[in-house]
């Protein structure tokens, strides 16, 4: 069992919202202006001493909108301030249109990690401020066709293992239902014994992705000979590299440097991932298309076809698309499918 698998703590809410005026027009992307409107709602209702760190927050959206207004193309994606929440959190919305008709479904999901990994603060803090946003109209986000006052929460669901269990029903919260951070990962690893089942060979990236930036030094955090690959067409080395990266922010407890996310691994265990490092460095993409991003978060966006990918890699693959990996990850960038070939990803199980 690798020994991440324990450690890695994560809840996942799928929540489907139900737009209930005539017509309702999306932001591009629309997650950024979600975790605006949701962390401002948070930050009006936490006490005084909590609320500072949210309202902190707060000032990198102006100053990321300022940014980006300034920039000419091609944007410079590491002068864009990151945005965030105080909190360890993913909000992700799904491969969707900008224009919804009355009754018709927006659906995104929130990840909360690590020591944030509270289903307590969620129903406490997080849920209450998505009703009011489904009732509440406010001057600073109010404009033609808006979604904020003009839907219901229909459904928000819970990931456990490979399904996804009803929390809130038909508006009625299941008070009932015993959460924990493991339920997700609980068996990620064991999942794929089955090399023939999962022939995998493509990686479609369903949000945009930048690995700009992201590493604060030349040392690599797979700890072999070879330099990450960190540009527009990443290598599984370079995934599985930002991966560790991305891990050291996210495990409970661990507050060190990212290469100290080694120190997880058994003298056994690093041998084998030295192992397959080494595999996968040689291992070529056959056929890419990335194109640069038009979105005003994440740098590019597309798919790309590997001579092969090792079956042993797919659980890290699966949980850096869980996780998220690269830059801006909060609004949802840096998440990918991983797909048979030629196949399409299936919109109706990502990440699932």
């Amino acid at each position: 069992m690798w020994p991440f698998q324990k450690q890695i703590r994560m809840i996942r809410y799928l929540c489907f919202w139900r737009v209930n005026s005539s017509l309702a027009v999306l932001p591009n992307p629309f997650s950024v202006e979600l975790s605006k409107v949701l962390c401002t709602i948070i930050s009006s209702r936490l006490p005084t001493r909590d609320a500072g760190k949210w309202k902190k927050c707060l000032l990198a959206y102006d100053n990321f909108i300022e940014t980006v207004k300034s920039q000419q193309a091609p944007k410079t994606s590491e002068l864009t301030p990151e945005l965030s929440w105080p909190i360890q959190s993913v909000l992700f919305v799904y491969p969707c249109k900008n224009i919804y008709g009355n009754g018709e479904k927006i659906v995104w999901e929130l990840k909360l990690f690590g020591e944030d990994a509270s289903h307590e603060f969620f129903i406490e803090v997080i849920l209450p401020a998505m009703e009011e946003a489904s009732l509440r109209t406010d001057s600073s986000w109010n404009y033609r066709n808006c979604i904020w006052g003009n839907f219901d929460i229909e459904a928000i669901y819970l990931a456990n293992q490979d399904r996804w269990d009803p929390l809130v029903s038909e508006g009625r919260l299941d008070l009932q239902y015993n959460v924990t951070s493991l339920q997700y990962t609980d068996d990620i690893f064991n999942k794929y014994s089955d090399p023939i089942k999962y022939n995998y060979r493509k990686i479609v990236w369903l949000t945009p992705f930048d690995f700009s930036s992201i590493f604060s030094s030349t040392k690599k955090y797979v700890q072999t000979d070879v330099l990450p690959v960190i540009d527009a067409t990443p290598t599984l080395y370079g995934i599985v590299d930002a991966l560790l990266y991305r891990l050291h922010s996210i495990l409970e407890g661990k507050r060190t440097a990212p290469e100290n996310v080694w120190n997880c691994f058994s003298e056994q265990e690093t041998n084998q991932l030295h192992t397959l490092m080494d595999e996968i460095k040689r291992i070529n993409t056959t056929n890419t298309d990335i194109l640069p991003s038009q979105h005003v978060i994440g740098h590019w966006i597309g798919h790309q076809t590997f001579a092969r990918i090792p079956y042993t890699i797919y659980p890290y693959l699966e949980l850096a698309s869980m996780l998220h990996i690269g830059r801006q990850t909060h609004v949802g960038c840096g998440t990918f499918q991983i797909v048979k070939y030629p196949a399409k990803y299936d919109s109706n199980s990502l990440n699932t």
